[in-house]
């Protein structure tokens, strides 16, 4: 009799544990495009169209679109209204892509007979202290992420909100995430995500720390900010990044562009994040010579748990429809020296 308890408590362990442990996931591959000759440099930005083509915004200031057969440069340089001047960021309105010229001004391109073409030109209020980086298209909104300073002055990058949203009309709407950094700082070189999640909620999340805010987009009102579970290689950002004065840069104490490098290549970065079903799919540097350069997080979008992550050398350019797309060369000249060519990996998750 007292063989057969222990047997059922040990069963019952067995189940219990094969209940809590997540299968292991892994990526993969199921097509490779490659253009010979083409390098991307950074890839500021990326897109997946309902055709599974790529928008991509890379280099100094390049577009393209992008499938298995081509890779399109489209809206160069110019005052024309399908060419674009100046570019803060890009992101998808509907089926159409709104280009943010400069803060007051967005281009809208549609897509016509396999190629996008110029729509319409919107003009916002204009805002003189807004820096956008990236920007979303959601509930009828324009949410864009970045720095937005209080007021003009020379505590421009100091006294921020993170979030500004626009009507559709171009009318400001609500500030959100209000930040006061240490003088001097340089953050505004850092990078910050915005990812809409179900139909009234976005993710913000900046590249330096994993908390994610949680903003409504009806009340338009920060719901909560949850610190989500830091994985074992996670290297934190040193304090002293990004704060340099102009007179450390102007006596050549220090070079701006090897501040740069040093300060995106020094700790585990967050160089993308996007939703794929019930996961906020984050993706961040290992900055371990032990482990390949990327690993994304998988935590799930409603509890925040970390339920899986998988490392990769490729830098994750978006997901769409069950498919993830990756650059093979993740940032040329900084993740690899070679990169003589556009390599893009489509994968599905497993």
């Amino acid at each position: 009799m007292k063989k057969i308890k222990n047997a059922i408590i040990t069963v019952s362990i067995l189940v219990g544990c094969a209940f809590n442990l997540s299968a292991a996931a892994k990526l993969d591959r199921i097509d490779q495009w490659k253009h010979k000759g083409i390098i991307l440099g950074a890839v500021h930005r990326c897109y997946a169209d309902k055709d599974g083509e790529l928008i991509l915004l890379y280099g100094k200031s390049q577009r393209a679109l992008v499938s298995k057969e081509k890779f399109t440069p489209f809206a160069f340089f110019g005052q024309a209204p399908s060419e674009l001047e100046f570019l803060y960021t890009f992101f998808p309105c509907g089926d159409d892509l709104i280009f943010v010229e400069r803060p007051a001004k967005i281009k809208i391109f549609t897509k016509k007979d396999g190629a996008y073409v110029w729509k319409k030109t919107v003009w916002q209020k204009e805002s003189v202290t807004l820096r956008p980086f990236n920007g979303v298209y959601f509930d009828n909104k324009i949410f864009y992420t970045g720095l937005h300073s209080v007021k003009a002055g020379p505590q421009l990058v100091w006294d921020v909100f993170h979030v500004y949203v626009y009507d559709t009309n171009g009318k400001p709407l609500k500030k959100l995430i209000y930040k006061k950094y240490p003088e001097p700082s340089r953050l505004y070189q850092m990078t910050y995500h915005l990812m809409p999640y179900r139909t009234d909620r976005l993710f913000f999340i900046p590249s330096n720390e994993l908390k994610v805010s949680v903003i409504s987009s009806k009340t338009l009102e920060l719901v909560k900010e949850v610190p989500l579970k830091i994985p074992p290689f996670y290297k934190k950002m040193p304090d002293n990044f990004y704060y340099r004065t102009e007179e450390e840069y102007n006596s050549q104490k220090y070079d701006f562009h090897i501040d740069l490098e040093t300060w995106a290549k020094g700790y585990s970065r967050i160089t993308n994040i996007a939703v794929d079903k019930k996961y906020l799919v984050i993706q961040v540097q290992t900055c371990s010579d032990k482990l390949k350069h990327f690993a994304l997080l998988f935590y799930n979008a409603e509890t925040f748990n970390l339920e899986n992550t998988i490392f990769t050398d490729d830098l994750l350019l978006d997901i769409r429809d069950g498919k993830y797309y990756f650059s093979e060369t993740g940032v040329p000249w900084f993740d690899k020296e070679d990169c003589e060519d556009c390599i893009i990996n489509v994968c599905r998750l497993k």
